[in-house]
């Protein structure tokens, strides 16, 4: 074993020369690496970790930025399926309502053109029976006149007056061959 301690004394003798070839204090080195030690602890504890949790949130931030873009993208492809489907419908429908309100008024086209055509009708069947009203007036007057020129010719011819009995039946004569 005391060689072993011979070889551990020679090792360090060497090491301490070795660092003394190197121009090195190791009081000062220890002291340096104790320092080194506690800026690396601060800059981790107080700048690295908030550097990296500031890092990993700005990545979650963009990340869930992208899946927003993403879900966003998507939506509107689904409302753009859904306005053209709209649309499509809303277009239909319009035709639907087109060809109804066109159907609609050709019935009512027809309606009026019937009732016009009634109306029509009713027009000249009253006219004619008026027009017939108005010949039969026209008629009894004629025959009126008639029979007053028929007296009026018959005193000519006479040139004296009946009575009036003879005169009436000689009307009502005269009258009643012209009917026939």
């Amino acid at each position: 074993m005391s060689s072993e301690l011979d070889v551990a004394k020679e090792v360090v003798v060497q090491s301490g020369s070795f660092i003394d070839t190197l121009g090195l204090n190791w009081k000062l080195f220890i002291a340096q690496i104790v320092n080194f030690s506690v800026v690396v602890f601060v800059l981790w504890r107080w700048a690295y970790q908030p550097l990296v949790k500031l890092m990993d949130d700005r990545t979650r931030k963009i990340e869930q930025g992208l899946e927003d873009a993403k879900r966003a993208a998507h939506e509107l492809t689904e409302l753009e399926k859904m306005r053209g489907t709209t649309l499509r419908e809303a277009k239909q429908e319009a035709q639907r309502i087109i060809e109804e309100a066109t159907q609609h008024a050709e019935k009512m086209r027809g309606d009026l053109v019937l009732k016009a055509r009634t109306d029509v009708e009713k027009v000249v069947h009253d006219a004619k029976l008026a027009i017939a009203r108005e010949k039969e007036i026209m008629l009894n007057e004629a025959r009126g006149h008639v029979a007053e020129l028929v007296v009026a010719a018959t005193e000519k011819i006479l040139q004296e007056k009946i009575d009036s009995k003879k005169d009436r039946e000689l009307v009502e004569t005269t009258v009643n061959s012209l009917k026939h």
